[in-house]
């Protein structure tokens, strides 16, 4: 029984350290599991009013969009719920999207939920890779039922003060779109 138990944790072990979230940064990342203090971790990250320049990588709808167009945007950050929860409201060209963040204990992982007015809907799982990056495994659509999958890396300056989302991966219905590469700098606080 003591060489299965083994066994059992030599191969755990190896597909820990084999893992995809180690790999290319622009690869599809696993999803990984978060504690609730990574969850707090990020909100204190994002938490603030932000300036956003928004890379369309698609013509979303409702949005104005205009494929490789950027367009300046606005986002206010805040905890809700007496912390268990982080929203953000913002602005980007005509579009309005609502995004909230929340800690899902019995599965130990940080998930989104992301809607627009132009009626795209995203779900999305997130993790920590290291103190200044985090991981999102997306899925959702847009209105009209086309499938949007994908990974996303969020990349914040050492100061805190800005950040990015990059993907080369996002796709709509299997094709890819362009690369992803929204800014974000903070406003205040």
């Amino acid at each position: 029984m003591n060489k299965i138990k083994k066994l059992l944790l030599s191969a755990l072990l190896s597909v820990t350290f084999m893992s995809p979230v180690f790999a290319d940064p622009h690869e599809k990342l696993s999803v990984k599991t978060s504690t609730l203090k990574e969850f707090r971790e990020l909100c204190g990250l994002l938490e603030g009013r932000w300036n956003t320049d928004i890379l369309w990588i698609n013509e979303w709808p409702g949005a104005n969009a205009v494929r490789g167009e950027t367009v300046k945007g606005h986002a206010k950050v805040t905890r809700i719920l007496d912390g268990a929860a982080l929203e953000m409201k913002s602005m980007q060209g005509a579009e309005e999207s609502a995004w909230r963040l929340y800690y899902h204990s019995s599965t130990s992982q940080i998930r989104s939920l992301y809607l627009t007015s132009g009626g795209t809907v995203g779900y999305g799982t997130l993790f920590k890779i290291s103190a200044t990056e985090y991981g999102e495994k997306v899925d959702g659509a847009q209105k009209g039922g086309g499938v949007i999958t994908g990974d996303i890396k969020w990349v914040f300056s050492k100061d805190g003060r800005s950040f990015m989302l990059r993907s080369k991966n996002i796709k709509l219905d299997g094709k890819p779109l362009g690369e992803l590469k929204d800014l974000y700098k903070k406003v205040s606080p």
